[in-house]
C-alpha cells in the first residue's frame, strides 16, 4: 500500500478509468495483455489479460515484444517519466532539482516521520515507562 496526498485520488481514480478504456479497446483489438513471471504465466493462462496486471502508467504506443513477437502496450520508459516531471518542476517553476529520486527520500523521511510521531505516541501512553522489549532507538 502507497499513502498518497488526497488531493491526488481523484486524479488517479479518473487516470485508472481511462487506462481501463484504453484496454479494452486493446482487447478487442488483439493485445490487451502483458508479459507476467513464468510461473504465473503458467498458472494462471488468462490473467496476463486481466486488468489487474496492466501497467498503471503505459506506453501510448503499441510496440513488438521480443520474447514471443506479439503486439503488447509496456509501461512507460523512465526516460518519458523523468521527462514529464522535469516539465512540471518548471511549470511549477520550483527553483529545485527534483527527480523521481526526490520522491523516493520524501516518501522515506514521511515513513520515518510516522514512526517516529507513532513512537512518541506509544512511549507517552505508558507514562514514560516504555513496556518490556519496547526500544527507542
Amino acid at each position: 500500500m502507497v499513502p498518497l496526498p488526497q488531493k491526488t485520488v481523484e486524479d488517479l481514480h479518473i487516470h485508472i478509468k481511462q487506462i481501463t478504456s484504453t484496454h479494452l479497446l486493446d482487447l478487442e483489438d488483439g493485445f490487451g495483455y502483458v508479459n507476467l513471471p513464468f510461473g504465473l504465466e503458467h498458472k494462471y493462462p488468462n490473467a496476463n489479460r486481466e486488468f489487474i496486471w496492466q501497467y498503471l502508467f503505459p506506453m501510448k504506443k503499441i510496440s513488438t515484444d521480443p520474447r514471443s513477437g506479439k503486439q503488447i502496450r509496456y509501461h512507460i520508459l523512465e526516460t518519458t517519466f523523468s521527462k514529464n516531471i522535469k516539465t512540471a518542476v518548471q511549470k511549477s517553476r520550483i527553483p529545485k532539482k527534483i527527480t523521481a529520486h526526490t520522491f523516493r527520500h520524501s516518501f522515506a523521511t514521511h515513513l520515518l516521520q510516522n514512526v517516529t510521531a507513532h513512537r512518541n505516541f506509544k512511549f507517552k501512553a505508558y507514562r514514560d515507562k516504555p513496556p518490556i522489549g519496547f526500544e527507542l532507538s
